[in-house]
């Protein structure tokens, strides 16, 4: 540091020394100085390392927008990952961050343990149009009426397939689940290809069940994963992947082996969620295709999944009121739609869809119209506040129904048992 900007700085110093030496009657002058101190709020998020230059760009221009906060990013892991760090900093009532996303299975449990504030306050107080939002996308964050988080970055799933292989073969991914065990054998029989390879979560097969009428959480508190609709799902499943018709894959690495499968043409199709397009036609030697999921006696329901952005109670006003102004910021229009396209996610406001920045999207992955084009199908998940613990005990029992060949009955019957008991708790 050169002696002019030492100088400077010791002048600036002994003029506050200065002023903290003295009398009361500067105490107004004080604060003054303090309140002009930036507000810093932690904004703890799991966008990992590809994202950085463009999270970088979106707080510097928020931050030059509003020279009175500023937002600093920590990047903490998975969605698990967070929810353990964000509960325990809430129970030791220190550490929290101003701002925090947390997965769509979080948010019941969320609200009941007022660990996020209700936004209806802001919205109310700031007379906040919400009517843009997409509807269904915007409710994810609502639980008891409490308005406890705002869409962030979500997806949906879809079926990627190869459609070279599609064209050669003269094969057409039928829009009716009826129809799907002769397709799933003429895959087979034309191509050699495991038709289908999906990863053993809820996420992927459970919307199959939702569009059969199945009720996972009925109104009284009771699940039908044991019904006789339910059941004749399940038993579908089963065959299929005791024909190997249909690959069912767990742990760790499940969605590594799937993806690698399909790159390989091993296999002719897959589940997955609706942002991971532009990595299947990074890795594929061969045309991608995006199909929805089918109808089931004219339903055609699909899964919210993703994260939601919210303020943890319990700050200081002042740091909720700066994560306000954040969070309207990151839920703009413009805003939002860079993060959407930059995630490959689906749009929360309707405007987007509008957008030159969407149209310019959709001409350079013309596959992605689907996904626009479906937005009123897509529903919630479930939202309780065990939700993530009573989907666990369906993919546990599902896993040893579809890899271990149980019977279908029993499991189901344990499996509803266990779920129900959680319920009751």
């Amino acid at each position: 540091m050169n002696k002019i900007k030492i100088f400077s700085v010791l002048l600036v110093l002994s003029m506050l020394y200065a002023l903290v030496g003295c009398s009361n009657k500067n105490d107004v002058e004080v604060s003054e100085i303090q309140k002009a101190e930036p507000i810093e709020v932690i904004w703890w998020n799991t966008l990992d390392a590809q994202h950085d230059e463009t999270i970088e760009g979106l707080i510097a221009q928020f931050n030059s927008e509003h020279s009175d906060i500023v937002i600093i990013p920590e990047y903490i892991g998975n969605w698990n990952e967070l929810n353990e760090k964000i509960i325990a900093a809430n129970a030791a009532g220190t550490g929290l961050p101003g701002i925090a996303v947390c997965n769509t299975k979080f948010i019941a449990s969320y609200a009941e343990n007022n660990l996020f504030e209700d936004l209806n306050y802001y919205i109310e107080k700031d007379d906040f149009d919400t009517s843009d939002f997409v509807e269904r996308v915007f409710n994810t964050g609502k639980f008891n009426n409490k308005q406890i988080a705002f869409p962030f970055l979500h997806n949906t799933q879809v079926i990627y397939y190869n459609k070279t292989v599609a064209e050669d073969n003269n094969l057409e991914i039928p829009i009716e689940f009826s129809e799907w065990d002769d397709f799933f054998n003429d895959v087979y029989s034309r191509t050699g290809m495991t038709p289908l390879s999906m990863q053993s979560l809820d996420f992927y097969y459970g919307c199959i069940y939702r569009s059969h009428g199945v009720k996972i959480l009925t109104v009284d508190n009771k699940c039908d994963l044991n019904s006789d609709i339910a059941l004749s799902v399940t038993t579908q499943f089963s065959e299929w992947c005791k024909e190997e018709l249909v690959q069912w894959l767990q742990g760790t690495d499940a969605s590594a082996n799937m993806r690698q499968s399909f790159y390989d043409e091993n296999t002719f199709m897959v589940f997955h969620n609706s942002s991971a397009l532009p990595d299947y036609i990074d890795n594929c030697n061969f045309e991608v295709g995006i199909a929805w999921y089918p109808y089931i006696n004219g339903a055609n329901i699909a899964d919210l999944g993703g994260s939601v952005i919210g303020i943890p109670s319990k700050n200081d006003q002042t740091i909720k009121d700066a994560a306000w102004e954040f969070i309207k910021f990151l839920s703009s229009t413009d805003v939002s739609t860079t993060l959407d396209l930059e995630a490959g996610c689906i749009p929360i406001r309707y405007s987007a869809l509008d957008s030159s920045v969407i149209t310019e999207y959709i001409t350079e992955y013309p596959a992605y119209q689907i996904l626009y084009d479906h937005l009123d199908n897509i529903n919630p998940p479930i939202i309780h506040k065990s939700a993530s613990e009573i989907v666990k005990v369906w993919q546990n029992y599902t896993n040893q129904i579809m890899i271990e060949g149980a019977d279908v009955k029993e499991m189901s019957d344990q499996m509803v048992n266990e779920i129900e008991a959680i319920i009751a708790d």
